[in-house]
């Protein structure tokens, strides 16, 4: 049964989370995904059409949940720590998998290709040039590298990363020069208790469990229409729809 809040910020239903984003909802499931490489997974609707998340999905739902984090309603507060703390068991025990590919590309292009949705009919591609040296994401990510990534800046990223898993530390793992072919790998996550990792290097044939996410568009009230008849109006959100 879910729980019922005041403002309907976060519900919690046996086997998901259920985040309110204005026009839409976001649902993180209370498990992980069986293990599949990328090319399995995209193939797959999973339970109650939950899909292997980007990773710009899930920086959207933790974005949601530190924004609640200290809500005042107390049952909000509460679904979001649980929904943290699945988050930070899973990402330190399971090095899970997510749908967001990385293209290296060879000279003379300078722009590596960041599928999000890798292998979906739903696919975003981030086009910047990748491929440097692992360490911070502070010292070694550009703005625009972050932004392709993770659908944040490096502040937010931070922010997030820090609340996530109790650590101040962000690194990143990478192809660190330019393949003289085009060289793909699959982005990784992965934690302890000193810091958080991107692995943005890993094998695409590695099968791994990921997390979990559904959208919901929100129906709004019915509208009139230019002929004067009721018809509802279906909203879609303008950031990182999947």
């Amino acid at each position: 049964m879910a729980i019922e809040t005041r403002n309907q910020a976060v519900t919690y239903s046996p086997g998901m989370w259920t985040f309110d984003f204005g026009n839409r909802t976001g649902s993180l499931l209370q498990a992980l995904l069986h293990p599949m490489t990328q090319e399995e997974s995209a193939k797959q609707t999973f339970y109650d059409g939950f899909h292997s998340a980007s990773l710009p999905e899930l920086f959207s739902i933790w974005s949601k949940m530190f924004e609640l984090r200290n809500a005042d309603d107390k049952k909000v507060k509460n679904a979001v720590e649980s929904a943290r703390q699945f988050t930070q068991t899973s990402i330190r025990n399971a090095y899970p998998n997510t749908q967001t590919r990385i293209a290296y590309q060879p000279a003379p292009s300078s722009a590596d290709k960041i599928i999000h949705g890798y292998g979906t009919s739903s696919h975003i591609i981030k086009e910047v040039g990748f491929v440097g040296r692992d360490g911070a994401i502070q010292e070694v990510l550009s703005l625009e590298q972050s932004l392709a990534l993770t659908g944040k800046t490096l502040q937010e990223a931070e922010e997030i990363i820090s609340y996530l898993n109790d650590t101040s530390l962000a690194y990143t793992w990478r192809v660190n020069q330019q393949p003289t072919r085009v060289d793909e790998r699959v982005v990784w996550l992965g934690a302890d208790s000193s810091r958080f990792d991107l692995y943005c290097s890993r094998d695409t044939q590695d099968a791994r469990t990921s997390f979990g996410v559904k959208w919901a568009e929100k129906l709004r009230e019915l509208q009139i229409n230019s002929r004067g008849i009721q018809e509802p109006e279906f909203l879609m959100n303008s950031g990182d729809k999947k």
